[in-house]
């Protein structure tokens, strides 16, 4: 059995400042998904949470996902396991939800728009031969509203989702939750959601053989956990916190019942990068421009300008461009900074460790700027011989 983990799909998302939909770059990536479904064989797609990145998504965003569980469930016979996160409206999953499960009777997804009832654990749990599926949607903070509670009421429904799983199935199960040492990648919403602890299914090893989550951005396997605990991360790079990050989906693979699933994470097409670039001054700003005509249809850019240093035409030159942008006051150049990693025994030459340390953070550095520097460093030298 072969089941492909996805999560935070975020469709629908806009860089701040730049109201550009981000739709081609999902409608890429969702293809390649298709692609992997049909050529890894996969029995079952799960989708552990943030289908979409706001609560009403607009018409071309539902219509791309739509096309999307077409392809998988109509064409492809493959069932589609979701669950809502926390960008996810519960009504508006829930109205998607009539026509996704009939396109294909195995499809399920799940939505919380009030506290579930003994009958609807029943819809919670897909058991299919050999295996089944559950999930527990994302559940805000602010239904329960005080501290401490999360963990009993998630402990509460595992154990019920438990209970309708055959003896002789596995069982895989999905949530949108933060889990205690997860990694951050700075683009997730921070809710006052209550963190749970990595071992909290270690009740139900005998059937859980898979903990699919979703909500954090950056693929990442947890460690020491009782079963096998991972986040696959978002599916495109959602915001500048992610700018350094490849995107991840996971196929698992279940052989026996009492073997542990072997792990594949599959690298995704990145369509389009984030980069942030810092400008000191004019030639920084000119040496820019000249890559954003270059890179502008495969890269947006964070700009974060010294406006003391610029010109009045240069700032509104830059405020035309479809930059995301950060005016500040001066900025100073902390080269000190991480710089001795750009030390090595290849680059003995202070002034060539700055150098390429300027040009890998996109500084520029001018000859005059060059010629001080070989001061300084003459001047330290003759220091240290006087001493």
């Amino acid at each position: 059995m072969k089941l492909l983990h996805t999560a935070d799909w975020h469709i629908d998302v806009k860089l701040a400042q730049i109201e550009k939909p981000r739709l081609d770059e999902h409608k890429e990536v969702l293809d390649y998904i298709v692609s992997i479904i049909e050529s890894q064989k996969i029995d079952i797609l799960l989708i552990s949470g943030d289908i979409f990145h706001r609560p009403i998504p607009s018409f071309e965003a539902e219509k791309l996902f739509a096309e999307f569980v077409v392809k998988v469930s109509g064409d492809l016979k493959v069932p589609i396991f979701g669950i809502a996160g926390n960008h996810d409206s519960a009504m508006k999953v829930d109205s998607i939800s009539i026509l996704f499960n009939k396109i294909n009777h195995n499809n399920r997804l799940l939505s919380l728009t009030r506290s579930p009832e003994e009958k609807d654990f029943d819809n919670m749990v897909l058991n299919l031969e050999g295996f089944s599926v559950a999930g527990v949607p994302y559940l805000s903070p602010y239904k329960y509203n005080y501290k401490n509670v999360y963990r009993d009421i998630f402990e509460k429904w595992v154990r019920k989702l438990y209970d309708r799983v055959p003896k002789d199935n596995v069982l895989i199960f999905l949530s949108h939750d933060t889990v205690a040492d997860a990694k951050f990648s700075g683009s997730e919403y921070m809710d006052a959601s209550e963190k749970l602890n990595k071992d909290i299914l270690g009740n139900y090893i005998d059937k859980i053989v898979y903990w699919a989550l979703g909500h954090i951005h950056e693929y990442q396997k947890i460690e020491d956990t009782p079963i096998p605990t991972v986040y696959p991360g978002s599916i495109i790079k959602v915001d500048f916190g992610e700018k350094n990050s490849k995107k991840y989906v996971v196929v698992v693979e279940i052989e026996k019942k009492d073997r542990m699933p072997s792990l594949k994470p599959v690298e995704l097409p990145s369509p389009r990068n984030l980069e942030e670039v810092v400008i000191y001054g004019e030639q920084d700003l000119e040496r820019f421009l000249e890559r954003y005509k270059e890179e502008k249809e495969k890269t947006y850019f964070k700009l974060k300008i010294d406006k003391t240093r610029l010109h009045d035409r240069s700032i509104k030159k830059i405020s035309e461009l479809d930059v995301i942008k950060e005016f500040a006051g001066r900025i100073t150049k902390d080269i000190s900074e991480s710089i001795s990693g750009y030390v090595s025994k290849n680059i003995k030459d202070p002034i060539k460790v700055v150098e390429k340390y300027c040009q890998e953070k996109n500084l520029f550095l001018s000859e005059d700027e060059k010629n001080k520097l070989r001061e300084i460093i003459e001047l330290l030298r003759r220091k240290n011989e006087e001493n």
